[in-house]
């Protein structure tokens, strides 16, 4: 694990490039050439799977602020978050040139590699959906959905979470359900509808 920090540590101080503006707060997912727990050095595996330092830094994410977050998930939740950031195209890099080859071929299918929807998939006003990544104030990372309105000051219509659940989170849109799901090539995929008459949200498990 020390290994692993250190190796993130050298790809925040090079200064890799395709990061966009500081207010996207990209890149934030460093991903490294070696397994997901550290040790060796992660051949074969899907750069999804390899090992990644995951720093998310934002303090809002779709004008919502991450005490807001907080709020809505409740004072018996565990851990509070002290960072979110949603995820883009952009927030995925590594220092090995073959791994950010896969990392750029992964994100230039424009089908698959979304992480922002919007539109009326939760009831009958527009919404606003997006995924990233948490970290909480004792450290750990997790993965996030948040959907919110479009009033002026945007309202949390939904948020879920999941603590074991980090790096690379997509999101899609099948008719009137979110898609969720953590890889590119597998059958993944987590189904959130909204029922009106009993005016919640549910997930089904849709994958393969």
């Amino acid at each position: 694990m020390k290994n692993l920090f250190a190796a993130a540590l050298m790809v925040i101080a090079l200064g890799l490039p395709g990061k966009a503006p500081a207010q996207t707060q990209d890149p934030f997912v460093f991903v490294l050439p070696m397994s997901d727990d550290g040790s060796g050095d992660g051949s074969g595996l899907a750069w999804w799977l390899k090992g990644a330092v995951i720093r998310p830094m934002g303090l809002a994410v779709s004008g919502v602020s991450v005490a807001t977050l907080n709020e809505h998930r409740g004072d018996t939740a565990p851990n509070r978050w002290c960072f979110a950031s949603p995820l883009s195209r952009n927030s995925f890099v590594s220092p090995d040139r073959a791994i950010q080859a896969d990392i750029d071929a992964s994100m230039s299918n424009v089908a698959t590699a979304n992480f922002a929807v919007s539109g009326t998939f939760a009831g009958r006003d527009e919404r606003d959906a997006v995924v990233g990544n948490y970290q909480s104030c004792d450290g750990s990372v997790g993965a996030f959905l948040l959907i919110t309105d479009r009033s002026t000051t945007p309202t949390i219509v939904f948020l879920d979470e999941w603590e074991n659940w980090k790096g690379l989170i997509w999101l899609q849109r099948e008719d009137d359900a979110l898609v969720v799901g953590s890889c590119f090539e597998c059958g993944h995929a987590e189904s959130l509808f909204y029922d009106p008459r009993r005016s919640r949200f549910y997930w089904e498990s849709t994958g393969d």
